[in-house]
């Protein structure tokens, strides 16, 4: 079973395999509102292009989790597909017994979202659970984690719609905003998508 204490590790890990380089390409900040500063805003909103070269050359020649290992640290960037990607080889290599799923967003529904959850014995009944925002009626069980490095959110896979929607507030004060195709939205306006889009779940173990 993978503990909260190496779920925190994973998370850990696969943000700092992503830390030195250009990160995501769709994060950027309003410069509009926010309490951001101007250079973080600037900053970042060259990081996101510069990410978005270096995504776009990983997803044409197919790079794994070991292309990524082998990745110069300033070259690295990566959106939630590939913090999921990479947090979940950890989590399969650090015990042999441990479930791993990836869980989501159906890009149908307007966003795209992914994220790991450990532990999980069997997927959600989809005739109740259709959307993320349904995690929170699943049955409490403290041993099933959720970890989401792209959003460094780790907690209780039934606390994770809550934890979402505090991030996306937290974001939102800063001006963060997250791209839908080429049109930034409010983090605030993103996560309710998100947690109201239509549920995808994969087993990997």
């Amino acid at each position: 079973m993978i503990t909260i204490t190496q779920a925190n590790t994973i998370n850990n890990d696969a943000r700092n395999h992503f830390r030195y380089g250009k990160k995501s390409d769709n994060k950027v900040y309003s410069f509009s509102y926010g309490n951001a500063t101007e250079f973080k805003k600037t900053h970042r909103y060259e990081q996101a292009i510069k990410a978005n070269e270096s995504l776009r050359i990983q997803r044409t020649r197919g790079f794994d989790f070991y292309d990524q290992l082998d990745t110069r640290p300033e070259e690295r960037a990566g959106n939630c597909g590939e913090y999921t990607e990479f947090a979940v080889n950890i989590a399969l290599n650090m015990d042999q017994i441990s479930t791993v799923w990836i869980f989501g967003c159906d890009k149908l529904g307007g966003v795209d979202h992914e994220f790991c959850v450990f532990n999980l014995s069997q997927a959600p009944n989809p005739n109740r659970i259709t959307c993320l925002n349904g995690l929170s009626n699943e049955t409490f069980r403290d041993d099933v984690i959720a970890c989401d490095p792209w959003a460094n959110i780790v907690c209780l896979y039934t606390d994770y719609p809550q934890r979402l929607r505090e991030k996306m507030l937290k974001w939102d004060m800063r001006g963060k905003c997250i791209m839908i195709g080429s049109n930034p939205i409010p983090a605030t306006e993103w996560g309710r998508k998100c947690l109201n889009a239509p549920i995808k779940f994969v087993q990997k173990r």
